[in-house]
């Protein structure tokens, strides 16, 4: 799923925050004049992850200091990427589809984490989060040994694990595996 965000400008700094609110929200706070930038990638959602693309939504005075900023130059924009994002925006189906297949896998998770009584966020990414009774690194040597690579960790939450949303039997083997080491 891509990731939606929300960078407030108050008093010149640049703060930004996960926005887990409907889009036509966040786009209607820059109709609105609020002095926000809406980002969005085209990572996982639109199924383009790994070519760094994106847009942003802002205000003009904003999105002018962003292009003198370099943000969206056109000659660091590759065209197939460009090509690629335009399809995916089009395909509203699949964006659809993959939401629904996202958010119950992680719902799946989420019953997981909480039969094992274990700490977890309200992620409504592609991804969860959760609390360990042992460090991040250590869970994740373990699941390598078991075939299954996670992220990195996230200091200084050194026993929180972050595990993106894969594909159904590939969650089905992590979440057994998560619970075996975890039980």
């Amino acid at each position: 799923m891509s990731r939606p965000y929300l960078c407030g400008v108050p008093n010149g700094a640049l703060r930004t925050t996960s926005a887990e609110l409907p889009s036509h929200f966040r786009s209607n706070l820059v109709r609105a004049g609020e002095n926000v930038v809406v980002f969005r990638t085209f990572d996982k959602m639109f199924g383009l992850a790994g070519l760094g693309l994106g847009y942003a939504v802002a205000p003009p005075a904003l999105a002018t200091s962003l292009k003198r900023a370099g943000f969206g130059r056109v000659d660091a924009l590759d065209r197939l990427a460009l090509v690629a994002a335009a399809a995916s925006m089009r395909d509203a189906d699949y964006v659809a589809t993959t939401r629904t297949k996202v958010a119950a896998e992680r719902d799946k998770w989420h019953q997981l984490l909480t039969s094992l009584n274990l700490r977890h966020s309200g992620s409504r990414g592609n991804f969860i989060f959760f609390e360990a009774d042992r460090p991040q690194t250590e869970i994740a040597a373990a699941l390598r040994g078991r075939g299954i690579e996670i992220g990195r960790a996230f200091p200084p939450l050194k026993r929180w694990v972050r595990i993106t949303i894969g594909l159904p039997h590939e969650n089905a083997a992590a979440r057994s595996a998560v619970a075996e080491l975890l039980r």
